[in-house]
């Protein structure tokens, strides 16, 4: 065989490989979830997350880390070195965990706040492995605003940088979007404590971290769209980056590659129930994830997802859904990295489930999985686990492992 073969026949094998790797199913799902009644400590739980495994669905290990302390957000891709961060949000803490053997948890190490910024509430990774978060406040404050900051896999910080707006002095950097293409960073506001509202969103230079501009969300029809901006991602193309708020509205931004950004409501969620009669959780639009060319959200209001197809240049178009179950209020969502599963935690009959959901990503087609554990579902109503007997549980970060 000569070179020229040789070479094509490596390059062949190699992009097979990428693409099987792509598809593979994950064998794994971590699950952070919080004590239910705070009186023992907040743990990860490993669950079985291979769909023709007699054990699909199945608590494989699970391990404390200590204390009770708020268990919220952990990263929504696990990264290649089997260490994942998850936050303890009420108390300000944030863990590492490596997972590099799932069946044998192990805790690195802990950490508050990071040079002056604390309450660390979102995580994205970085090319070079490190991740990017956001904190909420500052110096110790819980009226202060935060910023952004770049970790290693140890936790240590590379670098940092305020979220300050003296015209805008209620932000509370919430989550993030990293678009490497165009060297830049959007941020989102929204405070966990609820102690100010806030509907602007802020563009950064990925870069240097520098901070070069603060944009007001818009109104919508119902006049709540614009507040509380939660979750940015960027989309297929590598550029758009699309905004979910608190409200129920989507918001598209545009010249991101400039250091005047602009931003629009796209599309506005829409409710199955009078707004408000079951309380916040039943209204709010939390977490969404992004599969090729469609935006799935999470709709308390509609107890279940939203499929929206963003190909068209013109109104997104739903194209899918799925009822979780009656007053399942789906929060948190994290994708496979083959981008044909989705996982789902919540409140309300949600609580103390965690739910599997198929995703057909070329027709936005949602279904529950059955075959997941009891029905579609994992029960976190249990008293005994495997570090002890602790009562029932809340999960709600959770994340597929790694493509095998």
């Amino acid at each position: 065989m000569n070179t020229a073969a040789k070479i094509a026949l490596s390059a062949a094998a190699a992009l097979v490989s990428a693409v099987s790797t792509a598809t593979a199913e994950s064998r794994y799902l971590f699950v952070w979830a919080g004590d239910e009644d705070g009186d023992h400590s907040d743990f990860v739980a490993v669950v079985d997350a291979r769909s023709e495994a007699a054990t699909y669905g199945e608590i494989v290990a699970t391990l404390p880390v200590g204390m009770a302390s708020g268990a919220h957000h952990v990263e929504h891709q696990m990264g290649q070195d089997g260490r994942l961060f998850v936050n303890g949000f009420s108390a300000g803490t944030t863990y590492i965990v490596d997972l590099a053997d799932p069946h044998s948890p192990r805790l690195v190490s802990s950490f508050e706040a990071r040079a002056d910024l604390d309450h660390l509430h979102s995580m994205e990774r970085l090319a070079n492995g490190n991740l990017l978060a956001t904190f909420q406040n500052a110096g110790g404050l819980p009226d202060t605003t935060g910023g952004v900051a770049e970790l290693t896999s140890s936790g240590d910080v590379v670098r940092w940088a305020s979220a300050a707006d003296a015209e805008h002095p209620t932000i509370r950097p919430y989550s993030l979007a990293p678009v490497p293409d165009l060297d830049r960073l959007v941020t989102t506001s929204t405070d966990m404590r609820g102690r100010v509202r806030n509907d602007t969103v802020q563009l950064w230079r990925l870069s240097d971290l520098k901070l070069l501009a603060t944009v007001r969300l818009p109104r919508g029809p119902r006049g709540r769209e614009h507040l509380h901006p939660v979750e940015p991602r960027v989309l297929a193309d590598g550029e758009t980056v699309m905004v979910t708020t608190f409200g129920c509205g989507l918001h598209r931004t545009s010249g991101l590659a400039t250091s005047a950004p602009e931003v629009s409501l796209a599309y506005v969620f829409q409710s199955s129930r009078a707004d408000g009669i079951d309380g916040p959780n039943a209204t709010f639009c939390a977490v969404p994830v992004v599969a090729r060319d469609l935006w799935i959200q999470s709709v308390p209001a509609r107890d279940g997802l939203v499929a929206l197809d963003l190909s068209g240049e013109g109104r997104p178009r739903e194209v899918g859904s799925v009822i979780l179950g009656a007053e399942h209020f789906p929060h948190w969502m994290s994708l496979e990295p083959s981008g044909e599963r989705i996982v789902v935690t919540g409140y309300g009959e949600l609580a103390r489930k965690v739910m599997m959901v198929t995703i057909d990503p070329t027709s936005g087609r949602l279904a529950i999985d059955r075959r997941f554990g009891d029905g579609g579902a994992v029960s976190f109503d249990r008293e005994s686990w495997s570090h002890g007997v602790s009562g029932a549980a809340v999960p709600h970060g959770t994340v597929f492992s790694a493509a095998p």
